[in-house]
């Protein structure tokens, strides 16, 4: 019993970031079907899509036959992580909705653990307890999941920690660890969200410059020091180079790769930090839950407090003269302001909404109030502060509309989820075109089909040819389409208005055997030979790291 005792206390920690964790989506679980969230059709369909392509042994996905009426290459566009793991767990399942909640546990626990893990090696486990809380029940945190159903975003706090506490142990403390946290980080935040990795350096950035300064005895800027991080950030981009490579350069072929990304329009007042307004609904948001983004009034307080204590004290504290530091600079960025900024560099526009910068925001308020527990070392702070989350967060983990569905709505869908934007250049609106239940159909010539095999991203034919036919494959074309007529490529036609942006091909007299397939261009095959070869790399990294750093001595 005694040994039973001492193991939970040992464990104290982790039981209550599995107990807050699980209090967080509860409601997922507890309630039939999924919320009414703006984002959350399309993830579950993302899910779903990348179970099918699974199942017909696609690896790495690319193609997504059910999505858009005729399907669209969104397995080069949409996030990887929350996609395949969703797949994964609805390979066991069979049940796209318990899979999307599962992929959400998933990141709250593993958001909060490696947050606290994070704030264990800068203060004690209470203040560290108290800043993963207060982190777990952020409002955008809450929003993200019940109103945006932004799943990836919300995922991609599993690896901002890992980040930060990579840039820990390699600067701090010289620890090569330090390098395996901070490829981790890398590589989870290229995969779920990669345009993340721009809000992320708004904290990681002056992290990394406070660690450097604030070094006793400071690393020495030689190549020891600086070349293993580049070695192991640039191991992370390669093995996701199967992703990110045509994430780049083939969003040249939808509406969205000409398109302004980023929105001026959605920058944030005083009333977004100091007010806390949870609307039910708000002006047009009625399906969902008011879309109302907000610091909250407990973090806006504990900020100021902490800015206080700053200012009061004789003898300046330089770790939170950093946060408050990243604060200042991150809430810049959530203004008009800094609107110039987003349209001259593209890069940073990408990110859409200044609002997005939450996304590291809320990561500022839980790392000042274990500052300000450690300092105060009052118990009676802590449960102040647990009693106020407790007693004004808790009761905004709830979905709106619970929506009951078919898993076959989640298979196929007539329209584009993402938005118009992201069809590709050629294609029109694809609820307009009509739906088919099969892929291959004779539109010219005398013939006939004796046999079809129509999978994701491949289909067969067996036709008998009496006149040359015109077929169409009812499949939205895309680089990387092709048509072999009894093993010889043929041409396809995608631009004939009556088909437009719809594979057409013709087929001579005769009995052919006929194979449309969408194969690797040359950029998709030179990221997979990237990631493989970035993957053997990292291995013989691993197992050669004492030798490889001593190389650099």
């Amino acid at each position: 019993m005694r040994i039973m005792f001492h193991k939970l206390k040992k464990y104290k920690s982790v039981f209550v970031i599995l107990i807050i964790s699980v209090l967080f989506c509860l409601d997922l679980f507890i309630r039939n079907g999924r919320p009414s969230a703006f984002d959350a059709p399309t993830h579950l369909t993302n899910i779903a899509q990348f179970t099918k392509a699974l199942r017909d042994h696609d690896f790495p996905v690319r193609w997504m036959d059910g999505f858009a009426n005729y399907g669209m290459p969104m397995g080069i566009i949409v996030q990887q992580m929350t996609s395949y793991l969703g797949a994964i767990f609805n390979l066991l399942t069979n049940n796209v909705v318990l899979s999307y909640n599962m992929v959400v546990l998933v990141g709250v626990f593993f958001s909060a653990y490696f947050f606290y893990r994070f704030l264990r090696l800068h203060f004690s486990e209470n203040a560290s307890l108290l800043g993963t809380i207060l982190f777990n029940f952020a409002p955008y945190r809450i929003i993200n999941v019940y109103v945006r159903g932004a799943l990836p975003e919300f995922f991609s706090h599993v690896f901002f920690p890992l980040i930060l506490i990579g840039l820990f142990l390699w600067i701090k403390k010289q620890d090569k660890r330090g390098l395996l946290y901070l490829f981790a980080g890398t590589l989870g935040t290229l995969l779920t969200h990669p345009f993340v990795m721009v809000i992320g350096m708004f904290v990681w950035v002056p992290y990394a410059l406070w660690l450097y300064f604030d070094a006793k005895p400071r690393p020495s800027l030689s190549v020891t020091f600086i070349v293993p991080v580049i070695v192991f950030i640039l191991l992370a981009l390669g093995i996701s180079a199967f992703y990110i490579l045509p994430l780049f350069q083939e969003i040249k072929y939808f509406y969205y790769g000409s398109a302004e990304r980023f929105l001026p329009g959605q920058f944030l007042t005083i009333k977004n930090y100091i007010g806390d307004q949870w609307f039910y609904f708000f002006n047009n948001d009625i399906d969902v839950r008011g879309h109302v983004i907000h610091l909250g009034l407990i973090e806006g307080l504990i900020i100021a407090g902490g800015a206080l204590y700053w200012i009061l004290s004789k003898k300046k504290q330089n770790f939170l003269s950093w946060v408050l530091a990243s604060f200042l600079l991150i809430f810049f960025f959530t203004t008009e302001y800094a609107n110039p900024i987003y349209l001259k560099i593209k890069l940073l526009g990408s990110i859409q909404h200044n609002w997005r910068m939450f996304t590291s925001m809320i990561l500022i308020a839980p790392l000042v109030v274990a500052f300000l527990q450690d300092k105060l070392k009052s118990m009676f702070f802590f449960w102040l502060i647990l009693t106020i989350i407790i007693v004004t967060k808790v009761p905004q983990l709830y979905g709106k509309n619970y929506l009951i569905e078919p898993q076959s709505k989640y298979y196929w869908t007539k329209e584009n989820l993402h938005g118009n934007i992201l069809n590709t250049v050629w294609t029109g609106p694809t609820e307009d075109y009509p739906i088919k239940k099969v892929k291959g159909e004779i539109i010219a010539g005398n013939g006939q089909i004796l046999k079809r095999d129509e999978h994701n991203s491949w289909r067969t034919y067996t036709v008998e040819v009496k006149d040359e036919l015109r077929m169409v494959d009812n499949t939205f074309y895309f680089p990387g389409w092709k048509v072999y007529v009894d093993g010889k490529p043929t041409g396809i036609e995608w631009q004939d208005m009556n088909y437009r942006g719809v594979i057409t091909y013709k087929v001579p007299s005769g009995s052919h055997e006929v194979k449309v397939v969408f194969e690797n261009t040359k950029i998709r095959l030179l990221g997979n030979v990237i990631s493989v070869g970035s993957l053997f790399l990292f291995v013989l990294t691993l197992l050669l790291g004492k030798k490889l750093l001593y190389l650099f001595k």
